[in-house]
């Protein structure tokens, strides 16, 4: 089944809104400025925190739409307005 997918902008907020259902997903400041830090001291870990983030992301998303997706896949729905759930 196929089901909308866009990025809608709230209150200076950007949400993916899968038919009427927003996926509220965030990354808190305090946490970017504890991972900035992080790799002011050791710049090699920047892909290890970045590629956690995009794995979180990607596992979340997964869990709200009930099926496994990559971060591929988020792009290429977004970018035709649909994603098969």
């Amino acid at each position: 089944m196929q089901k909308k997918i866009e990025i809608v902008h709230i209150e200076n907020k950007k949400y993916i809104v899968v038919e009427n259902e927003a996926f509220d997903w965030e990354v808190q400041p305090e946490q970017l400025k504890i991972i900035e830090i992080k790799i002011k001291n050791d710049p090699t870990l920047k892909d290890s925190f970045i590629g956690n983030v995009f794995n979180h992301l990607t596992s979340s998303f997964s869990d709200f739409l009930g099926k496994n997706v990559s971060l591929k896949d988020i792009n290429d729905a977004l970018e035709k307005g649909f994603i098969e759930v």
